[in-house]
């Protein structure tokens, strides 16, 4: 797994977790109330992340939802709500599992940079005693050419003295005119083996110029070619400084993106603690009101207890019948209210211990997940302090290298001294060409010297006189003289030539230390060249992948923002249309078109996703592609360097300061850049820091969140667990007044009944009084009177009975109330103090539920307490309407059963009438107050609502801009990129172009050096055709010596020394055209190796064009070097002798003498000379054999 991947993977999750946190603040900004109010519910999809409630967003007109689905609900929303918790803090770990991989991965790339930057020293370290190794190489190779140039010396000044010792000998010899045959044998011998000296010592300088003119040519090729090569890494800086400074405004704008995150994620902790606040406030406002129902919900049981005391004044038996069974009802509700008031009471402690527990765990998690974090801090703080010990050793090594740069300055100088001795030795190379030249045509004269003593010999031997034989003598002992005196220059030009040996040497030991001096440097500089190419090609990668994931990055950043930007949208419509839905008939849930279309959206934003996705790994690919064709161009770069590096002999002084001073700068520029990297990453840890920081601040607004969600969910349990009480009440106070109402009408059918029975008797007493006045006016019979008398008997022993029952039952209903206000005053001390305590445990309660409703929101509670309180009016209503009834029909009823009591019991009934009435009057009032206080509010949240929504759409335009503006970032990277393939295709084309040209520069070369080579053989043979002719005319000349010397001295005498004079004229002659001919040949010759070291320059000009060549012309490229190979070596072989033995060879053996004596002496001669020679022709191939 790449560490780019990593860094991808790590930055995904980051902005994942950013744009996670951007929705729930939207949506919190939009649940949360703000400066005192209260936001109304929005139900969000799933996929945004958010709760949908879609219970709490019903219209109040409608009927109450039961509490099996509203549980349902709930534990669906919990469900739903611990999954998110789950996924939050998975989400969590797994971005501090990418955090501590992504440092872990950035602490081995460090480790890898310093292990490749070690690797780097121990080569330069390497490079420089390679340095040194070729600059004493360099310096034996001067001492062994100075040595070799003191021989020569030697051998030229010994040469001079033998050549002027044989000419005071041939003049003493002409006076004398004497001597004998085998000494000028000798002497001829030892003419032609210091001519072959001669010329061998001048081939060898000749030989010693080339390869010196040769070395001179390819250093100055190698410097053409490092300036070339300098050129480019000069414009591959420019290109790295340009892209840094792109890379810094990429990472300043990142700094600003990050800060601004910052900033929003600061102004979203604000913006959470003032909802805390203000939940907090609302939660005291809302104890208030629940303080406010206790209140009123006295007040009803005081309203209750009114009527109470009222039966009790009244003496009915009815009336206390009736307060019998409330009082019964009464303790039988108060029973079942406690019963449940204590399963609430132990229900909440269990849900808050559960909360509580859920807490204790989350909060060791979160200190667990503190202390690991912690304990990753310190080891990355360990990490970090070891990577800066490292870096120390970094710069302690750079010390080093500067040190050793210097050394390598110091060393410059030296070799610029050694230099200058080289230069000194070639001005004295050149003036000892000077005296072999004029050493040549001293033994020139001395040839044709020798040439006219062998005439005179000729002739003295055809002399038989006995003067002659005096004469003889004479010349042979004037001979003898010249030997001495030639013999002594003979010493003398063997000192010299041991003089030019050794001063050879010495200048053969300095080529060697020049040649291994300018290995050294070529290797150096190639390695400098090589690795500076490494770097840029690593470098070039490292920006390239930079791009790559910061590309990646914005275009992630783009989909992030447009996945928010439509999810805003779409929170704007359907606020919109929730809006519209409110001001209609309230919130509605959400339709199935909508979420189809949603669900539309969804999908092509998926598409599109997924498009940009296979977009952006095209992009990656062909990247990938062209990073595979530049390294293969760098490749190919590299092989060519190598081969022209190999191909290339020395450098030239100069050259080597220039590029040593180009080097020295590149450095300096290197180290810059390395600064810069520096500074960049110490940015980039700086700005991870502060990603850091802000996932801390993400988690902690996420626990919050969490805990607010908690908080939300224990005070809705608690709110419907409190209405659920509240209906209970509600039913039990409507069974109350159920059985009250029962209770009156078994009361009116008592007193319905009394009243008949009353009807009836006073019928009967009419009956009884009628029939007594139509007795008192006679009109009627005695036994109608009896019948009379005994109804009336009859009804009086009823109406006695019936006063007895009567009786009995008062007197039954007064035991009864007594009884029952005994029990009632028990009863009501005892209601009385459960009251209390249910008082105390309902504020407890409600101190409990102050922590749990911090977080409750309000509109909420507005329509859930609407609806209660619709629902109480009209419960209210129902009850007074009922009541109203029940009091009206009780009353009519004893007002027809009582119409003696009628007065009383109408005032009574007034009375409690009018107490209800104000009772339900200031309930109304209460309701209206509380109802249009309800509405100022909601038209207030429509007003926030409204500044809010234009706050979104302006935060939406902001975002726009933002996205317009990475647009517009991202169509500039494509702009580069377009004109980096443009500028590579164009630079493809002018190298095919440029290679064109060069093969065909190749073919001229090649026909150029062939026409050379074919002069040069044309040359040679004519030099050998020349030789040839020289050595048939001097056997022509020693046979006409052998004849002369047979024939008569004294009759040809004077006619030999005008034909001696003649033939010395036309020798002289002769010798000197062949003098001017071989001067001529020698300017030939360095015309020609100028055409060659043009030729070659050309040649090398092209190896370093070769270099920058495309990677598609690969297979031309690398059979141009076979071609340039096959040419060298060619070159080379026409540059080496061809016949060195053939030319080298020592002179043949003299022929052997009669006279032992005078044999001896010139083989002594020879035997030293025949020395000497293998000793100078040893030397020199040697050397040549070492450059």
């Amino acid at each position: 797994m790449s560490s780019t991947e990593q860094g991808k993977r790590w930055y995904d999750g980051a902005m994942q977790t950013v744009t996670r946190s951007l929705s729930q603040r939207s949506l919190t900004g939009m649940d949360s109330p703000s400066e005192g109010t209260q936001r109304p519910p929005i139900p969000m999809s799933a996929s945004f992340g958010s709760i949908d409630i879609p219970f709490l967003n019903r219209s109040s007109h409608g009927k109450k939802e039961s509490l099996a689905d509203t549980v349902k609900t709930l534990s669906e929303e919990n469900q739903r709500l611990t999954e998110t918790a789950a996924k939050l803090e998975d989400e969590y770990l797994s971005q501090i599992d990418n955090s501590t991989q992504s440092f872990r991965e950035q602490k081995n790339l460090l480790n890898e940079q310093l292990d490749i930057k070690e690797k780097q020293i121990v080569e330069l370290q390497e490079r420089c005693n390679s340095m040194e190794a070729l600059l004493r190489e360099r310096d034996a190779g001067f001492q062994e050419l100075k040595t070799e140039a003191e021989s020569y010396r030697r051998t030229l000044m010994e040469l001079e003295q033998k050549s002027r010792h044989l000419d005071t000998g041939l003049r003493e010899e002409k006076k004398e005119s004497g001597g004998s045959n085998d000494q000028i044998q000798e002497e001829k011998e030892e003419l032609l083996a210091l001519r072959e000296q001669c010329h061998h010592y001048s081939a060898q300088l000749t030989e010693l110029n080339s390869q010196l003119a040769v070395l001179q040519a390819d250093a100055e090729s190698k410097d053409q070619s490092k300036n070339v090569e300098v050129r480019d890494l000069r414009v591959m800086n420019e290109s790295q400084q340009e892209e840094i400074d792109s890379l810094r405004q990429h990472l300043e704008q990142l700094q600003n993106n990050l800060s601004s995150q910052k900033e929003k994620y600061e102004n979203s902790l604000k913006s959470l603690k003032e909802d805390l606040e203000t939940t907090k406030v609302e939660s005291s406002k809302q104890v208030t009101e629940l303080s406010k129902d206790v209140e009123r919900l006295e007040k009803e049981n005081q309203a209750l207890k009114k009527p109470k005391s009222a039966f009790e004044e009244d003496d009915n038996e009815d009336l206390m019948a009736r307060v019998e069974s409330l009082e019964r009802e009464r303790r039988m509700v108060d029973d079942d209210y406690q019963r449940r008031i204590s399963k609430l009471q132990h229900s909440h402690k269990l849900a808050l211990q559960e909360l509580q527990e859920e807490l204790d765990a989350r909060e060791n998690e979160l200190r667990k997940l503190r202390r690991e974090r912690s304990t990753a801090e310190v080891t990355e703080d360990s990490r970090i302090s070891e990577m800066k010990a490292e870096i120390q050793k970094l710069k302690i090594d750079l010390l080093q290298a500067s040190r050793v740069r210097d050394e390598e300055e110091e060393f410059l100088s030296d070799r610029k001294s050694m230099e200058k001795e080289i230069s000194a030795l070639r001005v004295k190379l050149e003036e000892r060409d000077a005296t072999i030249a004029s050493f040549t045509s001293t033994s020139n004269t001395l040839n044709e010297q020798v040439v006219s003593q062998k005439n005179e010999l000729c002739s003295l031997r055809s002399v038989n006189s006995a003067v002659e034989v005096a004469r003889l003598k004479r010349e042979l002992e004037a001979k003898a003289k010249v030997e001495e005196t030639l013999m002594g220059q003979f010493q003398q030009l063997r000192k010299q030539a041991h003089s030019t040996h050794e001063e050879l040497a010495h200048l053969h030991t300095m080529l060697e230390q020049i040649t291994a001096e300018k290995n050294r440097l070529e290797r150096s500089l190639d390695e400098a060249c090589v690795s500076p190419d490494k770097v840029a090609a690593e470098h070039t990668r490292r920006q390239l992948q930079e791009r790559d994931d910061a590309i990646a990055n914005l275009v992630k950043q783009s989909i992030a923002l447009e996945k928010t930007i439509r999810e805003l949208q779409d929170e704007l419509s359907f606020t919109k249309k929730q809006q519209a839905l409110m001001q209609e008939n309230g919130p509605s849930s959400v339709s199935s078109q909508e979420v189809s279309q949603l669900r539309r959206e969804a999908e092509v934003f998926a598409g599109q996703v997924i498009e940009l996705d296979e977009e952006i790994d095209s992009l990656r690919k062909s990247l990938e592609s062209k990073d595979g064709e530049i390294a293969d161009l760098k490749r190919v770069i590299h092989k060519l360097e190598s081969s022209s590096g190999r191909r290339s002999a020395a450098l030239s002084s100069r050259d080597a300061m220039d590029l040593k001073a180009e080097l020295d700068e590149l450095k300096e520029a290197n180290e810059v850049q390395l600064e810069e990297i520096r500074l960049l990453r110490r940015r980039a840890r700086e700005l991870e820091a502060q990603a850091d920081q802000v996932s801390r601040a993400q988690h902690e607004a996420s626990t919050i969140r969490f805990e607010a969600e908690q908080l939300k969910d224990s005070v809705a349990t608690l709110s419907k667990e409190k209405d659920d009480v509240l209906n209970e009440l509600n039913t039990l106070k409507k069974r109350y007044e159920q059985d009250i109402a029962t209770m009156k009408r078994e009361l009116h059918a008592a007193k319905t009944q009394q009243s008949r029975s009353i009807v009836e008797l006073e019928d009967e007493l009419m009956i009884r009084d009628n029939a007594l006045a139509q007795q008192k006016t006679g009109n009627i019979d005695e036994m109608e009177l009896q019948g009379l008398h005994d109804e009336l008997s009859t009804l009086r022993q009823n109406f006695a009975s019936q006063s007895a029952s009567l009786e009995s039952a008062n007197s039954t209903i007064k035991e009864l109330e007594s009884m029952i206000a005994n029990k009632s005053s028990v009863d009501t001390v005892r209601y009385e103090e459960e009251k209390e305590e249910l008082l105390a445990e309902i504020e407890s309660l409600h101190e409990q539920l102050e922590s749990a409703q911090l977080e409750l929101k309000r509109v909420e509670e507005q329509r859930f307490i609407i609806d209660d309180f619709k629902a109480k009016l009209e419960s209210a209503d129902e009850a007074r309407e009922a009541s109203e009834k029940s009091i009206v029909d009780t009353y009519e009823r004893k007002l027809s059963l009582l119409k003696l009591d009628k007065d009383l019991i109408i005032d009574k009934l007034r009375s409690e009438l009018m107490v209800e009435k104000e009772g339900n009057t200031e309930e109304l009032n209460e309701f209206e107050d509380r109802i249009k206080e309800y509405e100022n509010e909601i038209s207030e949240l429509k007003e926030e609502l409204k500044t809010q929504v234009e706050e979104r759409e302006s935060r939406i335009f902001s975002l726009e801009s933002t996205l317009e503006a990475q647009e517009q970032l991202l169509k500039n990277m494509r702009i580069e990129m377009d004109h980096l393939q443009s500028s590579m295709d164009i630079t493809a084309e002018t190298r095919r172009k440029q290679a064109d040209d060069m093969q065909q520069d190749l073919l001229e070369v090649t026909s150029k050096n062939a026409k050379l080579e074919r002069e040069i053989d044309s040359l040679k043979a004519q030099s050998e055709a020349d030789r040839l002719k020289y050595e048939s005319e001097v056997t022509s000349l020693q046979d006409k010596i052998a004849s002369l010397e047979s024939a008569s001295f004294e009759s040809h005498q004077d006619d030999t020394d005008a034909k001696m004079e003649a033939r010395l004229q036309a020798v002289k002659e002769r010798l000197e055209k062949l003098s001017w001919r071989n001067t001529s040949l020698k300017e030939e010759n360095m015309e020609l190796r100028e055409k060659l070291l043009k030729a070659e320059e050309v040649a090398n000009q092209c190896a370093v064009q070769d270099q920058e060549e495309i990677s598609a012309l690969k297979a031309r490229i690398e059979e141009q070097t076979l071609r340039i190979q096959e040419l060298e070596t060619i070159s080379t072989k026409s540059r080496t002798p061809s016949r060195p033995r053939a030319i080298f060879s020592p002179p043949p053996a003299p022929p052997q003498s009669t006279n032992r004596s005078v044999e001896r002496r010139p083989s002594n001669r020879l035997g030293g000379i025949l020395s000497l020679g293998k000793r100078s022709s040893s030397v020199p191939r040697g050397t040549t054999g070492e450059i």
